[in-house]
C-alpha cells in the first residue's frame, strides 16, 4: 500500500511538471474544443472541465479565460471574449462570483444570445 502510494505521488508529480512545461511555452489553456468524447455533454462537460483546470492549479479567473478570453487571442477574434464597447458576446448571468469559486459557473441565473434574453425554464423544459 505505501509503494502505491509512492507510485501515485510521483506519477502526480510528472503530470504536473508536465503541465508546468505546456503552460510556460503555451499560456492560454483553451478549454471545451467541443470534440465529441464518450461520456460527455455539452455544458456540463465544460463546468467540470474549468473544475479539473482550477484543480490542475490555475486560478478560476484563468479557467474562465480558457473558456472565453483566450480563444479571441488565440485566433485574432478581436470582436469576441470580453463584454466591453463594440464586441459580441453571448452572456451567462450566475447568482455568485466564479471568480471565487468556480462551481459557482454552475448557478445560472440568465442567458443572453445575440442581445435576446433567453427564458432558460422554457429551455430546460423542450418536449421533443
Amino acid at each position: 500500500e505505501e509503494g502505491q502510494r509512492k507510485k501515485a505521488e510521483q506519477s502526480a508529480l510528472r503530470l504536473w511538471l508536465i503541465n508546468q512545461t505546456i503552460f510556460a511555452a503555451f499560456p492560454h489553456y483553451l478549454a471545451a474544443s467541443g470534440a465529441s468524447v464518450f461520456g460527455t455533454m455539452a455544458g456540463i462537460s465544460l463546468h467540470t472541465e474549468l473544475e479539473m483546470l482550477v484543480r490542475l492549479g490555475l486560478s478560476p479567473r484563468e479557467a474562465l479565460a480558457a473558456a472565453t478570453n483566450n480563444y479571441a487571442i488565440q485566433f485574432g477574434w478581436n470582436e469576441l471574449g470580453q463584454i466591453a464597447p463594440g464586441r459580441r458576446a453571448d452572456i451567462l448571468v450566475v447568482d455568485e462570483d466564479p471568480t471565487t469559486n468556480i462551481w459557482n459557473a454552475r448557478r445560472i441565473s440568465d442567458l443572453i444570445v445575440d442581445g435576446n434574453v433567453l427564458d432558460r425554464d422554457a429551455l430546460l423544459n423542450l418536449k421533443k
